[in-house]
């Protein structure tokens, strides 16, 4: 079923920021690319700050270092997102956890205040956004209880997480009564292929390549 807005006093949470993937499309780390003088991992880190109790970077420790942020590497090598999604529920000590991509600018507070209010009412175990292009798992809350369902799936060798979420509870959510359609997809335009970093940058006003 899909959500379309709520009012209640949002759980406490712990955010992570998905930094850890290789940029292969891109041709550089994504995660440093520079948007407003700062890179796009600390754009996430900062919109999750006020939201959370504490923010976590899932990446490479030697990498991201610098940023000042604890990183947390995954537990199991080469398994995508998914090993990310288990080393920041397996690391929290909150219920809820909001999980970020570090790729994806456009997000906003708004966004972040829905995703938490539905948390705290859900009997789901995930509260994950919905735009025409699909399910956006990797810009959604997570239960604790998602954790050995993840671990499940890696060792059996099933790295999708597209199609692990067939396995949970899952809540849905979209633009509220009167928002734009089109303004929440792009709001959740993320950076694969320098034509993506291109658009994002006219979107916010940057000039350049």
């Amino acid at each position: 079923m899909e959500s379309k807005g709520s009012r209640a006093f949002p759980p406490a949470a712990a955010g992570f920021v998905l930094a850890g993937g290789n940029s292969v499309r891109m041709g550089e780390d994504k995660a440093l690319l520079s948007l407003g003088g700062k890179p796009l991992v600390l754009h996430a880190a900062d919109l999750l700050r006020p939201h959370v109790r504490q923010v976590y970077l899932l990446g490479s420790p030697e990498r991201y270092a610098p940023f000042d942020l604890p990183v947390l590497e995954d537990e199991f090598a080469d398994s995508g997102p998914l090993a990310g999604l288990c080393a920041g529920l397996k690391h929290s000590r909150f219920e809820w956890n909001v999980f970020l991509a570090c790729d994806v600018p456009l997000l906003t507070d708004r966004f972040l205040q829905e995703l938490l209010a539905r948390a705290a009412v859900t009997s789901a175990q995930a509260v994950i956004p919905k735009t025409a292009a699909g399910l956006q798992p990797l810009t959604a809350a997570y239960h604790r209880s998602c954790l050995p369902i993840f671990e499940s799936a890696i060792r059996r060798g099933d790295l999708s997480v597209r199609k692990v979420l067939r396995l949970l509870q899952r809540e849905i959510i979209g633009p509220a009564a009167g928002d734009n359609p089109s303004q929440w997809d792009e709001m959740f335009r993320n950076v694969n292929h320098p034509e993506d970093w291109k658009w994002i940058r006219r979107k916010t006003g940057e000039t350049g390549d």
